[in-house]
């Protein structure tokens, strides 16, 4: 499989339309947060997960985290307590990742795992 790479200015207005046509198709994109540079791809594609763990250099046994673009989008994922979505509304978004126990869905994206950083 030939990787296929996309560079985009930061300057172009259509920057986010592009790497959110290029996560939807499978791949992965290269972003900026809070923090440091993260890999992006669709949380459901197992393909490009797998993409971020070559990547990476990553054992697949250390999960990645999950970021959404609200707390609505998570809900699908992660039971948010009270607790939880106040420290969210708190510092979000912002350098806090909350481990949270994972819903149905959200067992199936974090591997079986009972919970998942977000």
């Amino acid at each position: 499989m030939k990787a296929k790479s996309l560079k985009i200015s930061a300057i172009d207005k259509t920057a986010s339309k592009k790497v959110a046509q290029m996560v939807k198709n499978g791949g992965v994109a290269v972003v900026p947060t809070e923090t440091v540079y993260g890999f992006a791809a669709d949380v459901f594609n197992l393909s490009a997960k797998k993409r971020i763990f070559s990547l990476k250099g990553r054992n697949y046994k250390k999960p990645l985290i999950a970021m959404a673009y609200d707390l609505e989008s998570l809900k699908i994922l992660v039971n948010i307590s009270k607790e939880a979505l106040k420290l969210a509304q708190t510092f979000w978004p912002g350098r806090l990742t909350l481990i949270l126990n994972t819903t149905n869905i959200g067992k199936i994206v974090s591997g079986g795992r009972a919970d998942i950083g977000v």
